[in-house]
């Protein structure tokens, strides 16, 4: 299975990435695997560092979201993807999230084909909790795609494993232990404070397990996936796992899973 196969995107969908352990990655590979007639906007409501030549075909850089649409607009026909960002940070290293009504505006006007947005951060953890206030998913979300890493299964629970431990501890409590547990991290990804509060109540649910790389590592995502699927109270359009951390060539090596 492909990982366009494994992820089942549509046209005109607009595809939210929130939790740790990927993200970044995840919205540049959809990008590339996305049939080549597709225009492809990929964004940030938060901040990404600055996308690699390989990784976005271009990116559009403009305080003035009006002029950033038209900009885009003005390019889409010869330009099948790119990052639009609404400025630089001053180290020049990360770029500066849209507000998640300009990626409504977008949605509004069709203005590409699909549109992939990061819409959280988690510090380079495979798991976080999020604050009051996160993650910044634009109301016209069509799928909230809610992403953990496998390895922090088994991992002790504290700041290191878990972005904002101590508020993952107030939402689900601490877990058994002291040590993370595949029900643990499911209460985590599928509690109405957790990874995916604030998805949109139309907006389709798939959840990634990224970071899976040996049987070890399957049999544990096969057993997170079991978990999130008894503990959400929404309906769960899929669990996709597989890996992406690793370069450009090993993610199209990787064995994609659908459950």
């Amino acid at each position: 299975m492909t990982l366009w196969e494994a992820f089942q995107l549509r046209p005109d969908d607009v595809a939210a990435l929130v939790g740790g352990g990927g993200k970044t990655s995840l919205m540049f590979a959809l990008a590339k695997a996305a049939p080549p007639h597709y225009t492809v906007i990929t964004t940030t409501t938060t901040k990404i560092f600055v996308p690699s030549s390989t990784e976005s075909a271009i990116t559009l850089v403009d305080s003035d979201e009006a002029a950033l649409e038209g900009r885009w607009l003005a390019i889409r026909e010869r330009c099948r993807q790119a990052t639009l960002a609404r400025g630089l940070r001053e180290d020049k290293n990360k770029l500066v999230g849209v507000r998640p009504e300009f990626v409504d505006r977008l949605a509004q006007v069709r203005a590409a084909d699909l549109m992939i947005v990061e819409a959280d951060g988690a510090k380079g953890r495979s798991l976080k909790a999020p604050s009051e206030g996160e993650p910044v998913v634009p109301s016209s979300t069509s799928v909230l795609v809610a992403v953990v890493g496998i390895d922090a299964i088994g991992l002790p629970f504290n700041e290191a494993a878990v972005f904002r431990a101590e508020r993952a501890r107030e939402i689900v409590g601490e877990p058994p232990g002291n040590v993370i547990t595949e029900d643990w991290a499911a209460k985590l990804l599928t509690h109405a404070k957790g990874i995916c509060q604030g998805a949109p109540a139309h907006a389709r649910m798939v959840f990634f397990i990224n970071k899976v790389e040996n049987p070890t590592r399957r049999a544990l995502a096969e057993k997170l996936a079991s978990h999130i699927r008894t503990r959400s109270s929404r309906p769960i359009e899929a669990v996709v796992a597989g890996r992406l951390h690793s370069p450009a060539k090993a993610v199209e090596e990787a064995a994609w899973l659908r459950w």
